[in-house]
């Protein structure tokens, strides 16, 4: 299953690797896709569904609320 998010704390190439860092050590995560244009999203796929609030918890734990996924109401894919 994959979902998508709008995260407009990610402003930057770092802000990608940082994202997807912590992201992708998420058990249950599999793949993480960033892009910055033509808006800030992230594409999460993972082998069970893993609820909003559990992944902001854990980009919580290190980027300290910078980073907070919101519903992507573009849905747009990442390729």
């Amino acid at each position: 299953m994959t979902h998508t998010f709008a995260i407009p704390g990610m402003t930057c190439s770092g802000c990608e690797r940082t994202v997807s860092r912590i992201l992708s050590s998420i058990d249950g995560v599999t793949e993480v896709k960033t892009a910055l244009q033509p808006y800030s999203r992230v594409e999460i796929r993972m082998t069970r569904h893993i609820e909003t609030e559990a992944l902001n918890a854990e980009l919580g734990k290190v980027a300290k609320g910078k980073y907070v996924l919101l519903p992507d109401h573009h849905n747009e894919e990442l390729s």
